[in-house]
Parts: structure tokens; sequence; C-alpha cells
């Protein structure tokens, strides 16, 4: 996977981040999880229920969305908001894998913009 262009990338232990600078106060960030299991014991679906309602990201209701495919793969996708950033959440989990990839960019992006910068994203994803 990579990241946006110019994007700063902090690559240590899991998560490794990536943050892009918009402007003043405002940022396109990345977080990108991968461990061995299933954090919720079961499938992508059953991640994405514990999520909704224990992620530490968001502030009010999640939003499940429609499934993607990426490199392959069914990725389970939701959608929440803090603050400051509208958070889109991408799982994949099965047997003894869960990879989670998260989104966090301006609120006042048009969906139109928040599908460029997550497009660029996840087009560079490959599962090994």
């Amino acid at each position: 996977m990579n990241a946006w262009e110019g994007a700063k990338v902090l690559d240590g232990k899991d998560p490794i981040a990536a943050e892009l600078v918009l402007g003043p106060s405002r940022a396109a960030v990345l977080l990108v999880n991968s461990f061995d299991g299933l954090a919720a014991r079961g499938s992508g679906e059953a991640e994405l229920r514990y999520w909704r309602k224990r992620n530490l990201f968001t502030e009010g209701p999640v939003e499940v969305m429609d499934p993607v495919v990426v490199d392959g793969v069914e990725m389970q996708h939701a959608r929440g908001s803090s603050a400051v950033d509208l958070v889109d959440w991408f799982v994949y989990a099965i047997d003894d894998l869960t990879v989670e990839v998260l989104f966090f960019l301006p609120l006042d992006f048009s969906e139109e913009e928040r599908e460029e910068y997550i497009g660029q994203v996840m087009a560079t994803l490959e599962f090994e």
C-alpha cells in the first residue's frame, strides 16, 4: 500500500500512519493496522459490528456502507465522524488475519473528494 504523494509516513509499530497536510488545521490521515487473528472472533461482518460499537475514533452513529472489493477481496466499510474529521474504516478479516484501513478526512470534503483520496490509496493495496 502507498500513501498520498507528499504525505509524511510514520512507519514504526502498528499502526502505520501517514499524514498529508492540506492547509492550516486541515489534513488527510491514513492509519493501517494488521494483526494475526480476529479481534471480534468471527468474520469481517463480525469485525464491523464490533467496531461500530467500540471504536474510539467516532462520535455518534456509525453508518454501515457497501462493502468494497480491493485486490480481489471484499472489505467491510463503515463511516462515522469526529469533531473535525469524517472517518472511513475498512476491514478485511478471515481465518487468522485482520487488516484495518482508516481514513480521517476533513468534514468539508465533498463525496467526490473523499472518494478520490480514498481511491488513490486503496488502489495500491495488495494482499499477499
